[in-house]
């Protein structure tokens, strides 16, 4: 077997148009939800980095392609991730994606293409800046590695007693990791509980949040707006280092987005961090260590859809996608089929030539009742009436 016939057969499969209204119902769907988490990865395309006989006809397509995931929260009732391809990763190509979903909050990294895609939104998005993004920018300037060996060194007793008692930035940064540590503990208490209802979960939350949460955030603002003191500066409507010190990193990065951090307070539905996007992107990055290209914009889109398909299913415990697909196959090309039969039928046509899939019936199939969760839904009910 040839090495390209399961992705061209996957890829004729989407683009045939019998897999296009299920990928097309599950994006409905997750179009309408209120929170989404976003995140993006690169992946190469030779086509897009001038490596393929066919030229690609748009100018402004960026030679380092991307895609972009964008996924439920854990705590939401409909879970989905749907993957797209990007030109590139500017703030316009997110936002020719973004603008189709009516989410009035992003949970996101602290890439300035969100915050552009917000700003330039007639509707009102609010932006959850992840925590543990945070927590990896304070470790990378904690530098971790090295302070364990210092800790250990018996020689370097009396330097580390001199900056506790200064309260170097170290020894504040390690307090925020600290404080966030604890967040994700109580984080960790809000899952659902079986046969719990939505308005008990959301009070539970919210009320854990506030008295746990809220004074724990209170108190890294607290640490970095002291620190932000000697260590950035205000520019306009940005912070910068002040000084050539590692530990500015991670003050910088937080002022930048400081009310962004803060967003989950306010609402159950957001979660303090972006891990339900990163999570959805692992797929791919297994991939991209075995098969690191596509060869053309259009692979890559089928390649975005059959993500689609799998990590939706997946996240909608469907064990094996395999069988749901066939059996979403079986019933559209029914539906097909029957359709066919009966216009030749009604205009006394011969029954017997070649059958050709017609782009109506497809469109008129309910591939909404087939998109996943609707599938399990149905497969309970089954299960349960029988």
């Amino acid at each position: 077997m040839s090495p390209e016939t399961i992705p061209r057969n996957m890829h004729d499969w989407i683009n045939s148009g019998l897999g296009r209204p299920l990928v097309d119902a599950i994006k409905a769907k997750a179009q309408q939800e209120d929170v989404i988490c976003v995140d993006e990865t690169p992946f190469s395309c030779l086509q897009q980095a001038g490596m393929s006989k066919k030229q690609l006809a748009d100018d402004d397509a960026a030679k380092q392609a991307y895609l972009l995931t964008m996924t439920s929260p854990a705590s939401a009732s409909y879970q989905f991730a749907a993957f797209n391809r990007l030109q590139s990763r500017s703030a316009d190509s997110l936002e020719s994606v973004l603008k189709d979903y009516k989410a009035t909050t992003y949970i996101t990294d602290a890439y300035a293409g969100y915050g552009t895609v917000i700003r330039n939104s007639t509707a009102t998005i609010k932006r959850q800046s992840c925590l543990a993004h945070l927590t990896r920018v304070v470790y990378d300037a904690l530098d971790l590695a090295n302070m364990e060996k210092s800790v250990s060194n018996p020689k370097n007793k009396g330097k580390l007693r001199e900056a506790l008692v200064e309260s170097s930035p170290a020894y504040y940064l390690t307090l925020v990791t600290d404080a966030i540590s604890k967040i994700y503990d109580w984080e960790m208490t809000l899952k659902p509980i079986e046969d719990e209802e939505a308005a008990a979960w959301k009070t539970r939350v919210e009320e854990c949040r506030k008295e746990h949460a809220l004074p724990l955030m209170d108190n890294i603002d607290t640490i970095m707006r002291k620190l932000a003191e000697k260590h950035a500066v205000k520019k306009g409507s940005t912070w910068e280092a002040k000084l050539e010190s590692p530990y500015s990193k991670p003050i910088v990065y937080y002022m930048n987005g400081r009310e962004n951090f803060r967003v989950f307070l306010e609402n159950a539905n957001v979660t303090p961090d972006s891990s339900a996007a990163e999570r959805s992107l692992r797929p791919i990055c297994v991939l991209r260590n075995s098969s690191s290209f596509k060869q053309s914009q259009e692979y890559m889109e089928s390649m975005c859809d059959w993500f689609t398909l799998f990590v939706t299913a997946k996240l909608n415990g469907i064990e094996r996608p395999t069988q749901w697909l066939n059996e979403y196959r079986r019933a559209i090309c029914s539906h097909c089929v029957d359709a066919m039969l009966n216009r030749r039928a009604e205009g006394g046509l011969d029954l017997t030539r070649r059958f050709q899939f017609d782009p109506k019936d497809i469109a008129s199939f309910p591939a909404h009742e087939w998109e996943p969760s609707a599938y399990t839904a149905r497969k309970r009910l089954q299960a349960a009436v029988s």
